[in-house]
């Protein structure tokens, strides 16, 4: 359970390439699951009692899980993408800087945004991390190796 805690809320270290889209996929899932259970939870407090809905009300139902469940994935999402920069030697602050890129290329075009993204997943998800120990940890890789020639 410890590993878990560290891998989706703590900043420290490093994750592999594998690691990081381990750990998308997963913030995913769980995305998909938290925001189908709160649509049920929100359409099952929110029925009407005539049992008759009205466009607005089913709106407003469906629209707070779509709202809310992101939130939920927020903050292991950054972890891992922040634990990633980590691994390729840069601050996690990068992150930020990606992303008021992505956003301030909304201004010009939704096209930019997704090509922009695209992008920081490709330098963060594709590109393979920093050999050796750095600033930030020891090399996942190394510590992968290790585990799988049964020394730990």
């Amino acid at each position: 359970m410890n590993l878990l805690v560290w891998y989706f809320f703590s900043m420290k270290g490093r994750i592999s390439r594998q690691e990081f889209w381990w750990g998308y996929a997963a913030a995913f899932v769980l995305l998909f699951l938290v925001r189908w259970k709160l649509e049920d939870l929100f359409i099952y407090l929110r029925r009407p009692a005539n049992g008759v809905w009205y466009r607005d009300e089913l709106e407003l139902a469906l629209a707070l899980p779509k709202t809310l469940a992101p939130l939920v994935v927020l903050w292991p999402l950054t972890v891992i993408h922040v634990k990633r920069l980590h691994d390729i030697d840069l601050s996690g602050w990068w992150l930020l800087v990606m992303t008021a890129a992505c956003v301030g290329g909304a201004t010009l075009s939704t096209h930019l945004v997704s090509f922009g993204f695209t992008g920081v997943l490709a330098v963060i998800g594709v590109f393979p991390g920093m050999q050796g120990g750095n600033r930030f940890g020891a090399d996942p890789l190394a510590r992968s190796r290790v585990q799988s020639r049964g020394f730990l």
